[in-house]
């Protein structure tokens, strides 16, 4: 579990693939399988975001809703999901300094923060530019 990604997309998922509980599903479980060894238990906490993650399925079990599917984006700036986001993450940090600031709690602002693509590099640029001219070689030779 990465532990910026793995907060995102445990609060944005169903719980039981459910908008809100019924009489059939009244919550979940959350498990922790370590995909490498550990050495002790304290390295599940530092490999993993165990305790941030409890916070979100809390909070997504308290507040119904999610997404279908797999989402692991925040959301563009100033949507509705951003916005909720933020607002959750917000909460969460305030529980980590309040709560958990004395463990483990493998987590950091992140809902802030906007990503770009900046196109292609240099290198990126002469790559093309050789697949082109061996695609016309090869053109040429049939």
């Amino acid at each position: 579990m990465d532990p910026l990604e793995a907060v995102v997309t445990i609060f944005n998922r169903r719980i039981g693939d459910k908008e809100k509980e019924d009489k059939n599903m009244k919550g979940g479980t959350l498990c922790m399988w370590p995909d490498r060894r550990v050495e002790n238990e304290t390295d599940v906490l530092r490999m993993n975001p165990v305790y941030p993650g409890m916070l979100a399925f809390a909070e997504r079990g308290w507040r119904g809703g999610g997404h279908k599917g797999w989402v692991a984006n925040i959301g563009a700036p100033n949507t509705s999901a951003a916005i909720e986001f933020a607002s959750f993450e917000n909460r969460l940090l305030d529980n980590k300094k309040e709560f958990f600031s004395q463990l483990i709690f493998q987590y950091a602002k992140q809902s802030d923060l906007v990503g770009s693509c900046l196109g292609l590099t240099t290198m990126g640029e002469r790559i093309l530019k050789f697949l082109n001219q061996r695609i016309k070689i090869s053109a040429m030779l049939k």
